[in-house]
């Protein structure tokens, strides 16, 4: 700068006003770049620090969605073993059919209900920096259906589980059974009361029902899970 004072100075001392016009112009022009190349080194390194920033936001989220994989398959393996279970007592007090060996072990397994817990720290730090940054329209659509649509659904389903639970199976074996145990075996006060009792064998059937429902949710959930576990391989091979 003190080199284009000096200049300056000694044009305007010879009178040569156009040659300092034009050098003042270009003065200008090159602080003009020098400021524009330091904004844009400035965004440049702005948008490499929120590319980061949203790179270590979807590692965390595909850490949380191999988490929630592992959930759905044992909440899956679990509730499918119940289901035939109850299937197979249904199966009984409907249609009359012979009593299976082991049918009091069976009665520990109807109308249970399993919380689940899934994990959403990256998603929440996503949504903390904002879900805009995610650019690519499908996978930020993919990741909020999961994260606000399906993990819902699936609590709901657990809830009317829940529900079904204590508000009904448990008042029932307190009335009717001798003992009982969760996920061991039942013990009927009266079995050929139990046998023929209309009201548990709808009950089951409505609530076999709601598994269906539960089942195909977390179904649904592990399906996108991996889809977007693949996607996110996708964008960051290097992880």
């Amino acid at each position: 700068m003190k080199l284009f004072r000096k200049t300056r100075k000694k044009l305007v001392d010879t009178h040569r006003v156009k040659k300092y016009l034009l050098y003042a112009i270009g003065e200008i022009i090159l602080v003009v770049i020098g400021i524009l190349l330091a904004l844009q080194i400035n965004n440049w390194n702005e948008n490499n620090k929120q590319q980061r920033e949203v790179e270590n936001a979807l590692v965390e989220i595909k850490n949380d969605l191999l988490l929630d994989q592992k959930v759905l398959h044992d909440a899956l393996n679990r509730k499918n073993e119940e289901y035939h279970k109850q299937q197979t007592v249904i199966d009984i007090l409907d249609h009359k059919k012979a009593m299976v060996e082991d049918f009091d072990k069976l009665l520990g397994y109807l109308m249970l209900k399993h919380n689940v817990e899934f994990t959403k720290n990256g998603f929440d730090l996503l949504k903390d920096m904002g879900i805009g940054k995610i650019k690519d329209d499908g996978f930020r659509s993919k990741l909020t259906s999961y994260y606000d649509l399906s993990l819902p659904r699936i609590q709901a389903e657990i809830d009317d589980d829940t529900n079904e639970f204590q508000s009904i199976w448990l008042p029932y074996v307190r009335e009717h059974f001798s003992d009982w145990l969760f996920e061991a075996y039942g013990t009927p006060k009266d079995m050929d009361s139990f046998l023929n009792d209309e009201f548990i064998l709808i009950s089951l059937k409505v609530n076999l029902g709601n598994a269906d429902g539960t089942i195909e949710a977390m179904e649904k959930a592990l399906l996108e899970s991996q889809e977007l576990v693949a996607i996110i391989d996708e964008k960051l091979p290097n992880q």
